[in-house]
């Protein structure tokens, strides 16, 4: 029974030894800088911009001409918004968010401007449409095109300025995109006063949620300083302290085997989770897909790497560590002990018994 319980408890001690590793290992994958380079390699700047022009083509739903359907609109809006904007733009909302959860400040403090963004999408509609006007044939006599629908006109008058009409077209076009806050930058502010409009709350309304990211950034290394100083106490109660030694390398490789399986069990659960997704028909859905499969795949290979690594290191240091406790054991059994290596006093001879005289025959009487 003593045995069974002292397996219980070596035990448990590797489930401690595995949670520290855990948290540690999360808590370092989110990280701002790191969650800002999965969002970089996951691809999604450089097609966010693809998968909103192939969603318009694909769209028939809206009346009208969908000028993102013509090539020539889709070139401006990607030299409007280009992928080193949309980065920028994250990692301005990434930061101050962070900075909220870390209780630096009592809000996040973001702000993406986008007004220029706005303006040069104009800009390059207008020059578009100048560009296209000077190149129509000129009108017919009595042709009388109409000027104010500039993506369509189909000849030029000889004299007509085409500019400042295209420049107000622009205009009404991007005005046309809604945006929170009118569209010329988005802040928490900004949020805030839109949530309201719908009745609804901005997700740095709610309190707790700085509360877990504190308990989340701290908690792993006070639960590691805590298997330590378990491991501390179990070498300093044993004895002999060889015995501390093995017990404390049983939970170490204990803990290995777990982070083995652990890991093994994450590659099982992203192939089924990723597996099971239904592939969607519709660009922008597909493009979210794929991205977040491409973070969730990152950070999968970031976890399992840091458990593969302590898992081998702590088999490593476990097994050395009992190989040396039986050396060492061998060694003390095979050794002498102290009363064997005392040198012994010589001893002094014993005594001669005394020799007990024979007992006189009395003389016979004649």
């Amino acid at each position: 029974m003593k045995k069974f319980f002292k397996g219980v408890g070596l035990f448990l001690f590797a489930v401690l030894i595995t949670l520290a590793v855990g948290g540690i290992t999360f808590a370092r994958v989110l990280t701002p800088e790191n969650i800002k380079q999965l969002i970089q390699k996951s691809g999604a700047y450089s097609g966010l911009v693809d998968a909103v022009i192939a969603q318009a083509q694909q769209d028939t739903s809206q009346e009208g001409d969908n000028p993102l359907k013509k090539p020539e609109i889709q070139a401006v809006a990607k030299q409007a918004i280009t992928p080193a904007f949309l980065q920028s733009s994250v990692e301005n909302f990434i930061d101050g968010s962070y900075s909220w959860l870390s209780g630096k400040t009592a809000e996040p403090t973001f702000n993406i401007d986008i007004a220029k963004v706005k303006q040069d999408f104009a800009a390059g509609l207008s020059t578009y449409a100048v560009t296209r006007y000077n190149g129509l044939p000129v009108c017919a006599r009595g042709q009388i095109p109409d000027t104010s629908d500039f993506m369509n006109i189909q000849c030029r008058v000889n004299g007509y300025d085409i500019k400042p009409d295209a420049d107000k077209k622009s205009q009404e076009i991007v005005a046309q995109i809604e945006l929170p806050g009118g569209g010329n930058n988005i802040s928490p502010q900004v949020l805030k006063d839109e949530a309201a409009k719908n009745g609804q709350q901005v997700f740095f309304a709610n309190t707790l949620f700085p509360t877990l990211f504190k308990i989340n950034l701290y908690f792993p290394y006070i639960f590691a300083g805590i298997v330590l100083l378990i491991a501390v106490i179990m070498l300093l109660v044993s004895k002999p302290k060889t015995r501390g030694i093995k017990n404390v390398s049983i939970s170490l490789v204990l803990a290995s085997i777990l982070l083995f399986l652990f890991s093994l069990g994450l590659q099982q659960t992203q192939t089924r989770v990723i597996g099971g997704m239904a592939a969607s028909d519709q660009a922008l859905a597909a493009f979210g897909q794929k991205t977040a499969t491409n973070i969730a795949t990152s950070v999968v290979g970031q976890v399992k790497a840091s458990y593969n690594m302590y898992a081998i290191i702590f088999a490593v240091i476990g097994v050395l560590a009992i190989v040396l406790t039986m050396v060492l054991k061998g060694k003390q059994g095979s050794k002498p002990t102290d009363d064997e290596t005392k040198p012994q006093p010589d001893k002094a001879p014993a005594p001669a018994k005394p020799v007990k005289p024979a007992a006189k025959t009395p003389p016979k009487v004649q």
